[in-house]
Protein backbone atom coordinates (compact mmCIF):
# COMPACT_ATOMS: atom_id res chain seq x y z
CA UNK A 1 0.00 0.00 0.00
CA UNK A 2 1.28 3.32 -0.76
CA UNK A 3 1.40 6.21 1.64
CA UNK A 4 -0.64 8.29 -0.68
CA UNK A 5 -3.96 5.73 -0.59
CA UNK A 6 -3.86 6.41 3.48
CA UNK A 7 -5.64 9.06 5.12
CA UNK A 8 -3.75 12.25 5.98
CA UNK A 9 -4.78 12.41 9.56
CA UNK A 10 -3.48 8.62 9.89
CA UNK A 11 -0.37 9.70 8.17
CA UNK A 12 0.16 12.64 10.62
CA UNK A 13 -0.75 10.12 13.48
CA UNK A 14 1.95 7.79 12.37
CA UNK A 15 4.59 10.23 11.88
CA UNK A 16 3.88 11.91 14.54
CA UNK A 17 5.29 8.86 16.93
CA UNK A 18 8.72 8.99 15.30
CA UNK A 19 11.56 10.51 17.03
CA UNK A 20 13.05 13.96 15.63
CA UNK A 21 15.83 12.93 13.65
CA UNK A 22 14.03 10.74 11.02
CA UNK A 23 11.50 13.43 10.21
CA UNK A 24 14.17 16.14 9.66
CA UNK A 25 15.80 14.08 7.08
CA UNK A 26 12.15 13.29 5.82
CA UNK A 27 11.55 17.14 4.80
CA UNK A 28 14.29 17.57 3.11
CA UNK A 29 12.91 14.94 0.71
CA UNK A 30 10.13 17.00 -1.14
CA UNK A 31 8.28 20.61 -0.51
CA UNK A 32 5.09 18.45 0.41
CA UNK A 33 6.62 16.24 3.31
CA UNK A 34 8.15 19.69 4.42
CA UNK A 35 4.95 21.24 4.23
CA UNK A 36 3.56 18.60 6.63
CA UNK A 37 6.30 18.32 9.07
CA UNK A 38 7.01 21.83 9.82
CA UNK A 39 3.20 22.57 10.68
CA UNK A 40 1.86 24.14 13.99
CA UNK A 41 -0.61 21.24 14.05
CA UNK A 42 1.59 18.61 13.59
CA UNK A 43 4.53 19.97 15.74
CA UNK A 44 1.53 19.74 18.82
CA UNK A 45 1.07 16.31 17.65
CA UNK A 46 4.75 15.30 17.99
CA UNK A 47 5.46 16.35 21.48
CA UNK A 48 2.66 14.07 22.39
CA UNK A 49 3.12 11.07 20.94
CA UNK A 50 7.19 11.28 19.88
CA UNK A 51 9.40 8.86 21.69
CA UNK A 52 10.71 10.09 25.18
CA UNK A 53 13.42 7.75 25.79
CA UNK A 54 15.89 9.89 23.98
CA UNK A 55 16.71 13.83 24.20
CA UNK A 56 18.13 15.86 21.81
CA UNK A 57 20.33 18.52 22.44
CA UNK A 58 21.38 21.62 20.31
CA UNK A 59 25.42 22.04 20.06
CA UNK A 60 28.47 23.50 17.65
CA UNK A 61 30.30 20.78 15.81
CA UNK A 62 32.67 22.99 13.65
CA UNK A 63 31.17 25.84 13.64
CA UNK A 64 28.09 24.09 12.55
CA UNK A 65 24.54 23.52 14.52
CA UNK A 66 24.08 20.18 15.38
CA UNK A 67 21.16 17.82 17.10
CA UNK A 68 22.48 15.46 19.48
CA UNK A 69 20.83 12.64 20.28
CA UNK A 70 21.23 11.22 23.80
CA UNK A 71 19.48 8.17 25.40
CA UNK A 72 19.41 8.14 29.06
CA UNK A 73 19.27 4.25 29.21
CA UNK A 74 22.45 4.52 27.20
CA UNK A 75 25.29 6.41 27.71
CA UNK A 76 26.55 6.66 24.07
CA UNK A 77 26.03 9.93 22.48
CA UNK A 78 25.24 9.57 18.91
CA UNK A 79 25.34 12.78 16.90
CA UNK A 80 23.25 14.07 13.18
CA UNK A 81 24.16 12.66 10.29
CA UNK A 82 23.99 15.90 9.04
CA UNK A 83 24.44 19.64 10.36
CA UNK A 84 21.76 22.12 10.06
CA UNK A 85 23.48 24.57 7.69
CA UNK A 86 22.46 28.42 7.58
CA UNK A 87 23.22 29.83 4.32
CA UNK A 88 25.17 33.24 4.26
CA UNK A 89 23.01 36.28 3.04
CA UNK A 90 26.15 37.99 1.61
CA UNK A 91 27.53 35.45 -0.65
CA UNK A 92 26.23 35.31 -3.87
CA UNK A 93 27.46 31.27 -3.97
CA UNK A 94 26.07 28.79 -1.52
CA UNK A 95 28.86 29.64 1.22
CA UNK A 96 27.59 28.68 4.64
CA UNK A 97 27.68 30.78 7.73
CA UNK A 98 30.18 30.16 10.39
CA UNK A 99 28.57 30.18 13.89
CA UNK A 100 30.32 30.74 17.10
CA UNK A 101 27.20 30.78 19.70
CA UNK A 102 23.83 29.44 20.04
CA UNK A 103 20.92 29.81 21.68
CA UNK A 104 17.45 28.40 21.73
CA UNK A 105 14.55 29.59 22.47
CA UNK A 106 10.82 28.10 21.70
CA UNK A 107 11.91 26.44 18.70
CA UNK A 108 14.02 29.64 17.31
CA UNK A 109 17.82 29.76 17.55
CA UNK A 110 19.78 33.05 18.08
CA UNK A 111 23.50 32.66 16.41
CA UNK A 112 26.15 34.63 16.82
CA UNK A 113 28.61 34.28 13.82
CA UNK A 114 32.53 34.61 13.71
CA UNK A 115 32.29 37.37 11.81
CA UNK A 116 30.09 39.14 14.75
CA UNK A 117 26.72 39.34 12.97
CA UNK A 118 23.27 37.91 14.84
CA UNK A 119 20.82 36.41 13.30
CA UNK A 120 17.60 34.53 14.70
CA UNK A 121 17.01 31.26 12.72
CA UNK A 122 13.82 29.12 12.68
CA UNK A 123 15.50 25.52 11.51
CA UNK A 124 12.54 24.15 10.31
CA UNK A 125 10.79 26.94 8.41
CA UNK A 126 14.32 28.11 7.63
CA UNK A 127 13.64 31.40 7.53
CA UNK A 128 15.87 34.09 9.32
CA UNK A 129 16.11 37.42 10.82
CA UNK A 130 19.23 39.42 10.68
CA UNK A 131 19.54 41.77 13.33
CA UNK A 132 21.65 44.84 12.69
CA UNK A 133 23.65 46.44 16.05
CA UNK A 134 23.18 49.68 17.59
CA UNK A 135 26.77 50.52 17.15
CA UNK A 136 28.89 46.90 16.88
CA UNK A 137 28.87 43.67 17.87
CA UNK A 138 31.41 42.17 20.41
CA UNK A 139 33.29 38.92 20.56
CA UNK A 140 32.63 39.32 24.12
CA UNK A 141 28.93 39.54 24.15
CA UNK A 142 26.90 37.94 25.32
CA UNK A 143 22.94 37.29 24.18
CA UNK A 144 19.46 36.26 24.43
CA UNK A 145 16.47 35.06 23.32
CA UNK A 146 13.28 35.42 25.28
CA UNK A 147 9.49 36.64 24.99
CA UNK A 148 7.60 38.77 26.91
CA UNK A 149 4.79 36.28 28.54
CA UNK A 150 2.21 37.87 30.15
CA UNK A 151 1.19 39.34 26.74
CA UNK A 152 -1.65 37.74 24.82
CA UNK A 153 0.69 37.08 21.73
CA UNK A 154 4.65 36.29 22.53
CA UNK A 155 6.18 39.41 21.81
CA UNK A 156 10.05 38.55 20.94
CA UNK A 157 12.91 40.34 22.32
CA UNK A 158 16.81 39.82 22.18
CA UNK A 159 18.71 40.80 25.46
CA UNK A 160 22.40 42.06 24.33
CA UNK A 161 24.85 42.25 27.60
CA UNK A 162 28.38 44.40 26.31
CA UNK A 163 30.75 43.84 28.77
CA UNK A 164 32.60 46.70 28.77
CA UNK A 165 36.54 47.94 30.03
CA UNK A 166 36.03 45.05 32.94
CA UNK A 167 34.47 41.93 33.36
CA UNK A 168 31.62 43.32 35.83
CA UNK A 169 30.96 45.84 33.71
CA UNK A 170 27.91 45.17 32.00
CA UNK A 171 25.81 47.65 29.79
CA UNK A 172 22.34 45.31 28.41
CA UNK A 173 20.27 46.63 25.75
CA UNK A 174 16.81 44.82 24.39
CA UNK A 175 16.57 44.59 20.57
CA UNK A 176 12.00 44.97 20.01
CA UNK A 177 10.76 42.88 17.03
CA UNK A 178 8.00 45.48 17.19
CA UNK A 179 9.83 48.37 16.85
CA UNK A 180 12.89 46.84 15.05
CA UNK A 181 15.30 48.63 17.62
CA UNK A 182 17.55 48.75 19.50
CA UNK A 183 16.93 50.46 23.64
CA UNK A 184 19.57 50.79 26.31
CA UNK A 185 18.24 49.35 29.90
CA UNK A 186 20.98 50.19 31.85
CA UNK A 187 24.36 48.99 33.70
CA UNK A 188 24.94 45.98 36.13
CA UNK A 189 28.16 45.72 37.94
CA UNK A 190 27.86 43.17 40.65
CA UNK A 191 28.17 40.02 38.81
CA UNK A 192 29.40 38.69 36.19
CA UNK A 193 29.21 36.03 34.02
CA UNK A 194 31.95 33.30 33.53
CA UNK A 195 32.10 32.08 29.26
CA UNK A 196 32.45 28.57 29.56
CA UNK A 197 28.70 28.52 31.45
CA UNK A 198 26.14 28.06 29.21
CA UNK A 199 22.54 30.08 29.44
CA UNK A 200 19.33 28.87 29.64
CA UNK A 201 15.61 29.65 28.48
CA UNK A 202 12.81 28.54 30.18
CA UNK A 203 9.13 29.57 29.42
CA UNK A 204 10.45 32.61 27.58
CA UNK A 205 12.83 34.13 30.73
CA UNK A 206 16.42 33.55 31.00
CA UNK A 207 18.52 31.99 33.48
CA UNK A 208 22.74 31.97 33.95
CA UNK A 209 24.98 30.76 36.83
CA UNK A 210 26.69 33.83 37.42
CA UNK A 211 29.55 35.16 40.27
CA UNK A 212 28.71 38.04 42.94
CA UNK A 213 31.18 40.72 42.72
CA UNK A 214 30.30 43.15 44.95
CA UNK A 215 31.90 42.23 47.86
CA UNK A 216 34.45 38.85 48.14
CA UNK A 217 34.77 36.26 48.79
CA UNK A 218 32.99 35.89 45.27
CA UNK A 219 30.22 33.29 45.27
CA UNK A 220 27.62 31.85 42.89
CA UNK A 221 24.36 32.42 41.95
CA UNK A 222 20.99 31.82 39.90
CA UNK A 223 20.32 35.26 37.49
CA UNK A 224 17.67 35.06 35.38
CA UNK A 225 16.61 38.10 33.09
CA UNK A 226 12.44 38.55 32.58
CA UNK A 227 11.70 39.38 29.18
CA UNK A 228 8.14 40.77 30.31
CA UNK A 229 9.61 43.02 33.15
CA UNK A 230 12.83 43.73 31.68
CA UNK A 231 14.62 43.01 34.73
CA UNK A 232 17.09 41.01 36.40
CA UNK A 233 15.99 38.84 39.01
CA UNK A 234 18.63 36.86 41.77
CA UNK A 235 17.56 34.11 42.65
CA UNK A 236 19.22 33.21 46.58
CA UNK A 237 19.92 29.61 47.21
CA UNK A 238 18.56 27.29 49.82
CA UNK A 239 21.20 28.46 52.87
CA UNK A 240 23.58 26.12 53.65
CA UNK A 241 24.15 25.22 49.94
CA UNK A 242 27.84 22.85 50.74
CA UNK A 243 27.56 22.45 46.28
CA UNK A 244 29.28 24.44 43.82
CA UNK A 245 26.41 25.13 40.98
CA UNK A 246 28.32 23.49 37.65
CA UNK A 247 25.80 23.59 35.17
CA UNK A 248 21.91 24.50 34.64
CA UNK A 249 19.59 22.67 32.27
CA UNK A 250 16.15 22.58 31.20
CA UNK A 251 13.76 19.93 30.84
CA UNK A 252 10.95 19.73 28.81
CA UNK A 253 11.76 23.76 28.21
CA UNK A 254 9.72 24.03 31.06
CA UNK A 255 11.66 23.20 33.94
CA UNK A 256 15.08 24.26 34.92
CA UNK A 257 17.51 21.38 36.45
CA UNK A 258 20.29 22.53 38.42
CA UNK A 259 23.33 20.72 38.98
CA UNK A 260 25.65 20.98 41.94
CA UNK A 261 28.96 19.34 42.51
CA UNK A 262 31.32 18.95 45.33
CA UNK A 263 34.37 16.95 45.60
CA UNK A 264 33.33 13.32 44.71
CA UNK A 265 29.38 14.08 45.28
CA UNK A 266 26.47 15.31 42.55
CA UNK A 267 23.65 17.24 43.50
CA UNK A 268 20.43 17.83 41.74
CA UNK A 269 17.64 19.64 41.90
CA UNK A 270 14.55 19.78 39.88
CA UNK A 271 13.89 23.90 39.92
CA UNK A 272 11.16 24.00 37.76
CA UNK A 273 8.40 26.35 40.39
CA UNK A 274 11.89 27.29 42.49
CA UNK A 275 9.34 26.91 45.55
CA UNK A 276 12.85 26.41 47.59
CA UNK A 277 14.32 29.86 46.10
CA UNK A 278 14.24 33.25 47.82
CA UNK A 279 13.85 35.61 45.52
CA UNK A 280 14.75 39.08 45.16
CA UNK A 281 13.63 41.11 42.35
CA UNK A 282 15.82 44.67 42.21
CA UNK A 283 16.00 46.78 38.73
CA UNK A 284 19.44 46.79 37.96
Amino acid sequence: MHWRSLPGDLVEDILSRVSAIPLVRLRETSKQWNAKLKSGSFAKMHAAHAPKEESLMITLIDHRVCLVKINLHDPSVKVAPHALYLKDPLSDSSKEVDIRNVFHCDGLLLCTTKDKRLVVWNPCSGETKWVKPRDSYKKTDYCALGYDNKSSSKQYKILRLDRQDRPNKNVYEIYDFNSNSWRVLGVATDWFLAKYRRDISVKGNTYWVATQAAEKPYHDFILSFDFSTEMFQNLSLPHPFPYGISSLSVVREEQLCLLGAKRHMLYMDDGASFSDLQTSRTKL
